[in-house]
């Protein structure tokens, strides 16, 4: 029995190796998915900017200060007339002025815009680079610091969050490294952070707060 008993350990060692690496690849799998949901919605964020972006170019007021100066341009040689006593002339001032304000205005929307189109570029950044971290473990158990998993869980939800104008509360304890398989406990905060702005965005209003908490119990289990 002994001689068997030796000849199955490395096939029952060979099994395990092989369950505990499909068991990270499936959790690879589960992460890359809602990666990819999460860079769509962050893409789709970027979409409607520049969407908003092209529409007030095609909107702005910026060709009627060409026509101004066009005006101003035609009659430099009685210029004091024009402005004077020609009806477009006496005009002219009180529309520059209001032309002013409507392409400061403009400005900072576009520019405001853009700020948005860099936000979601750097999720992006956040999202890939959290993402090639994950995949660069090769334990399927290690120690983990759960305010570093929160944050990554953050960083994968962050353009849907941002979009859709969600507070994020968090209340982490101080808590030692725990030992977790981190793919799976990743998933399941991202899926929780999903589900729970999904479910704000059916109740219709704005202006939501999620809060995020962990702590270790009188048991010593991790609640989150």
């Amino acid at each position: 029995m002994t001689g068997v008993q030796t000849c199955a350990l490395p096939i029952l060692e060979q099994a395990q190796a092989a369950l505990v690496d499909s068991a990270r690849q499936a959790g690879m799998a589960e992460i890359a998915t809602n990666v990819l949901h999460n860079v769509g919605n962050v893409l789709n964020s970027l979409n409607v900017a520049v969407g908003v972006v092209g529409q007030r170019l095609r909107q702005s007021r910026l060709p009627g200060l060409g026509k101004a100066v066009g005006l101003l341009r035609d009659h430099a040689d009685d210029l004091p007339r024009f402005l004077g006593e020609d009806p477009k002339g006496r005009m002219l001032p009180e529309y520059l002025q209001q032309l002013d304000g409507a392409l400061q205005a403009e400005q900072r929307e576009l520019q405001d815009e853009v700020g948005q189109m860099f936000k979601s570029l750097d999720h992006l950044k956040d999202i890939v680079a959290t993402q090639q971290s994950y995949a660069g473990s090769a334990q399927l158990v290690a120690p983990v610091r759960v305010d570093e998993l929160v944050g990554d869980a953050l960083r994968m939800n962050a353009g849907a969050l941002s979009r859709h104008h969600v507070v994020v509360e968090q209340e982490i304890a101080e808590l030692p490294e725990w030992p977790l398989d981190r793919h799976r406990a990743l998933q399941i905060l991202v899926n929780l952070i999903s589900n729970a702005k999904q479910a704000m965005d059916a109740e219709g209003a704005t202006g939501h707060h999620l809060r995020l908490k962990a702590w270790r119990a009188d048991d010593g289990a991790l609640h989150l």
